[in-house]
């Protein structure tokens, strides 16, 4: 007998494979033709990625088992579906909650189909990293949105803006891999600072991106001169980005009322000359009370939403990366409308405004000093709250259940807000663009783009991290 022709080599199966006599046709059992059964259109079949654990054995055999994983999650054929199952499979990929429950149909290309947050993106992804987490990837930050899809957030990835004739690329020079979601150790930022020494900081995005700062005005020429560029940075991607951070505007922080103490400390040695953030640490002074120097005259009177309980201590900002739901709150304070003779009405935030999803862990560092903080943005919504004395970064804590009865804890205040890096500006829709150009005088061509920005925040000093929040009350949004 001939042995069969393979591709691969021989094993014990195909040994026995080859000694069994051919089946013919006469030894077929009768031919039953089953009833056609109807196909559902959204009872597809359930397309999974690999697993974390699949994937660490997958990048240990090619030798780069620290490696992230970064997965274009591409759309399902809906070819022939009528209105009204593409409306039934938006209502399923709208109701799932969770990739390991049996409501999951379709898988991740069935949610990125379906789902109404995705309809209109071009490019989403999947982020898996080695510790075991993945999460949802746009590039485009006007259709991020701010609330979890299928259970995962949805984070902004920059498009990696690296030298243009690097001749030379080298390996990852660290040997753990970067976590996006904790906070960098001192001996990584050392590391930074000497593979980078034209730097001034880095940031490191959830996306799976790490982007090294450099002085305003000097990134052009770095892309263009540097000869050498790391591959790989703990597993992220490697960009830069220019420092570009903007304070808030004064009239935010004016106040028609007495005082309420006085300026016990700086934690700041702002310079008259250099612009900022140069000399600011946490952009932060402790004001107290004449007589109770022991207590803080009320960092935070944030009302909490929807009776939320706010925790009267404040959370480790490392907490914020976590994944726990976030939400903005600002400070409760009337602030008048000067040349009005009435008091203007507290701004409070909506529903959609106060969820925020934190993007990113900031470092600026400055002789021997790092300034760490968090960007974290809002739904399509880059301007800062108007007419009032601040915000607050809060989240849930861990232990809450997302009902009324669970605790928030405020992890920081809003200090700045600088530019997404990349892609530096979104093209405005078509009828934004028109009701922008009627609203100003400004030509076609200055309105044609739009710029996201994110919100961020400084850390908050030791002292005050540990002191205790005034105002923590129980507020009901009725």
């Amino acid at each position: 007998m001939n042995p069969r022709k393979r591709s691969h080599p021989d094993t014990p199966m195909d040994d026995r494979y080859d000694l069994e006599p051919p089946v013919t046709p006469t030894q077929l059992g009768p031919i039953v033709v089953a009833r056609s059964l109807p196909v559902s259109p959204y009872g597809l079949k359930k397309q999974r990625l690999k697993s974390p654990q699949d994937l660490a054995e997958t990048d240990i055999q090619f030798g780069c088992y620290w490696e992230t994983l970064v997965i274009g999650v591409d759309r399902v054929s809906t070819d022939g579906l009528k209105e009204s199952q593409l409306l039934r499979n938006r209502e399923i990929a709208r109701s799932v909650t969770c990739f390991d429950t049996l409501s999951t149909i379709g898988g991740e290309r069935f949610v990125r189909t379906f789902h109404p947050s995705f309809e209109d993106t071009h490019y989403v992804g999947m982020f898996i990293h080695p510790s075991g987490y993945r999460h949802w990837i746009v590039v485009d930050p006007s259709l991020a949105p701010t609330t979890a899809i299928a259970g995962l957030y949805v984070h902004l990835r920059p498009i990696v803006l690296p030298p243009y004739f690097r001749f030379w690329t080298y390996g990852d020079p660290f040997r753990e891999f970067i976590d996006p979601r904790k906070m960098l150790a001192d001996g990584v930022l050392s590391q930074l600072r000497e593979l980078f020494p034209f730097a001034v900081g880095c940031t490191v995005y959830k996306g799976g991106v790490i982007n090294i700062i450099v002085p305003k005005g000097e990134g052009q020429y770095l892309v263009e001169a540097l000869p050498t560029w790391p591959g790989t940075l703990g597993g992220l991607e490697v960009g830069t980005e220019e420092l570009n951070i903007h304070t808030t505007q004064g009239d935010d922080h004016i106040r028609d009322t007495s005082a309420v103490g006085q300026i016990t400390r700086s934690y700041d040695d702002p310079s008259s000359i250099v612009p900022y953030p140069h000399g600011y640490r946490h952009d932060l002074s402790l004001v107290t009370q004449e007589g109770e120097q022991s207590r803080l005259a009320g960092i935070v009177q944030a009302p909490s939403p929807d009776g939320v309980q706010l925790c009267p201590k404040f959370a480790q900002p490392e907490a914020a990366l976590a994944g726990s739901r976030a939400f903005t709150l600002h400070q409760g304070d009337q602030v008048k409308d000067y040349g009005s003779s009435r008091a203007s009405a507290r701004h409070d935030l909506s529903i959609v405004q106060k969820e925020v999803v934190v993007e990113a862990t900031q470092y600026l560092w400055q002789n021997n000093q790092v300034r760490r903080s968090l960007l974290w943005r809002t739904n399509t919504e880059d301007k800062s709250i108007e007419e009032a004395s601040g915000s607050v970064l809060c989240i849930e804590s861990p232990e809450g259940n997302g009902m009324a009865s669970s605790e928030s804890q405020a992890v920081l205040l809003e200090n700045f807000k600088t530019p997404f890096p990349f892609p530096w500006d979104t093209y405005m829709h078509p009828a934004e663009k028109k009701a922008k150009a009627q609203q100003t005088s400004t030509t076609s061509s200055e309105t044609d783009r739009i710029q996201c920005c994110l919100k961020g925040g400084f850390f908050l000093p030791d002292d005050v991290k540990a002191a205790t929040i005034l105002g923590a009350h129980i507020y009901s949004r009725a």
